[in-house]
C-alpha cells in the first residue's frame, strides 16, 4: 500500500528528529541508562498539542525534547499539526496537504482545550 506524500514527510522528520535525540546521548557521553523526558505534541495533557503554547510549557515543566508532528501544505510550507485534517483541533474541517499555510493561519486551534488558548495558531517550522 503505497504512502502518501505527506506521511512519508512526518516519518522522515521523526526518524531525523530520533536520530537526533541518539547522536546526542553518544556525543555528549551521557548514560545511554539516562531517561529523557520526551513531550509527546508538547505538553499536550494541559496545552493544546502542538502548539507553541504547548511547547512553551512543555520546557517550564522540565521536558527534555519535544515531539511534535509536521506537514506540507499546498504551498510548500510545513505546519505542526497531528491530524491531516483541522476538524478536530478547530472545528473546520480542513485538509492540511491541499490548504495554504494563509488558509491554515486564519483557524483557531487553541480554545477546543481551554478558553485560555482562543487565538491560538497552527505554528509553522
Amino acid at each position: 500500500m503505497p504512502v502518501s506524500p505527506s506521511r512519508a514527510f512526518r516519518m522522515r522528520i521523526f526518524v531525523v528528529v530520533g536520530l537526533f535525540w541518539v547522536c546526542q546521548l553518544f556525543c555528549l557521553g551521557t548514560s545511554v541508562y539516562a531517561q529523557l523526558l520526551v513531550a509527546h505534541r508538547g505538553a499536550s495533557a494541559d496545552a493544546p498539542e502542538n502548539t507553541l503554547s504547548s511547547f512553551q510549557l512543555a520546557w517550564e515543566e522540565g521536558a527534555d525534547a519535544i515531539e511534535g508532528d509536521f506537514y506540507l501544505t499546498s504551498d510548500n510550507q510545513i505546519v505542526c499539526i497531528h491530524d491531516d485534517t483541522t476538524e478536530r483541533v478547530s472545528g473546520v474541517d480542513l485538509d492540511v496537504a491541499s490548504a495554504t499555510l494563509e488558509e491554515l493561519r486564519k483557524l483557531d486551534v487553541g480554545s477546543w482545550k481551554e478558553r485560555k488558548y482562543i487565538n491560538e495558531r497552527i505554528p509553522t517550522l
